[in-house]
């Protein structure tokens, strides 16, 4: 199983760094949802229109109807770049590093396998607001084997 990630220090606060921060414990989440099933952390800073948030936490539904869920395919990040677009709108760019992963069922039989590190080029709108970030979009700009 994929362990719960830290939240970051600077979850409370503004700024690039911060938004950098926000977007890579946000993206943590995502595998963590995936082998947990549980998607309220995820869901707490998703934005209401955001696509890809609704997408992942629809998604996590239909693996615990289905009795599975996702071993390893922790992420690693590079590249990461943040600016601020209008006071507390920010721009984050990354490159995500999963590592291998699998799909197994109740009974820990792999029902997909997923054996190659990929490297996924993304961007998301995040937004700050009285302490909090709120990830309005994250769009896949591109995605490779590593």
């Amino acid at each position: 199983m994929v362990p719960q990630p830290k939240r970051p220090s600077t979850l409370t606060q503004s700024g690039e760094a911060a938004a950098g921060a926000a977007a890579r414990y946000f993206l943590d989440l995502y595998p963590y949802a995936l082998s947990s099933l549980s998607t309220s952390e995820f869901e707490s800073m998703s934005g209401a229109g955001c696509v890809f948030c609704a997408s992942v936490v629809d998604d996590v539904a239909k693996r615990a109807r289905a009795e599975t869920h996702e071993v390893g395919g922790t992420m690693t990040y590079s590249d990461v770049v943040a600016h601020e677009t209008i006071p507390g709108s920010y721009l984050v760019s990354l490159s995500a590093h999963q590592q291998p992963s699998k799909t197994v069922d109740r009974n820990g039989s792999t029902v997909e396998d997923f054996p190659r590190t990929t490297v996924t080029e993304m961007t998301l709108l995040l937004h700050y607001k009285k302490g909090r970030w709120t990830v309005r979009e994250a769009t896949v700009e591109s995605s490779r084997d590593a």
